[in-house]
């Protein structure tokens, strides 16, 4: 059986830590922590690729996979990520944008394994509209719901999984080949 953790709670719904007045970060954007525990899902996140441009999103898979003997069960929703600079406190880097809410059914038997799409975002939570280029760690945060099979789900959990390093590099400025030059 999980353990629930009293812990910050970062709703799962929330796909984002800008405001929507001006789209302005809050400063700064602590890193959220797990608020249930369960020992034997082990996740393991692969990413397309561990290079990008500051501001651009990352897609990967993050694959759950059952270490125990009983089986886990719950629902989720989209599995997002930021970036932190490596074990820092704050995220450097989130997802910004609209997400649909997904419920996704994850039924895992004993040594069951199963992807799950995920997406990394890179939009600086700090002062600067980019972030600086370097090397940070990804943060995967997986909502979890329980249902019991004769009552409302439980209520909604939040893991948080630490990701692979990732370089980020300055974003790419806009094209000027095949254009005129401006007189």
């Amino acid at each position: 059986m999980p353990a629930l953790r009293s812990a910050r709670w970062w709703q799962a719904g929330v796909v984002s830590d800008h405001d929507a007045a001006g789209d302005r970060p809050r400063i700064p954007v602590p890193v959220p922590e797990s608020t249930i525990d369960v020992p034997d899902l082990i996740v393991s996140v692969e990413l397309d690729d561990d290079t990008v441009s500051a501001g651009d999103n990352l897609h990967g898979v993050a694959k759950l996979s059952n270490h125990g003997r009983e089986r886990i069960a719950f629902v989720t929703g989209p599995v997002l990520g930021g970036i932190r600079t490596e074990h820092g406190t704050c995220l450097a880097g989130d997802f910004a944008g609209p997400i649909a809410p997904v419920g996704i059914v994850v039924d895992l038997g004993a040594g069951e394994t199963r992807g799950s799409t995920s997406l990394v975002g890179t939009r600086s939570c700090g002062p600067d509209t980019v972030v600086p280029p370097g090397r940070y760690e990804t943060v995967i945060r997986i909502p979890v719901t329980f249902h019991d099979q004769d009552g409302p789900p439980s209520a909604h959990h939040l893991l948080v999984r630490p990701g692979p390093l990732i370089t980020i590099r300055a974003p790419r400025l806009p094209s000027t080949k095949g254009r005129a030059p401006s007189t």
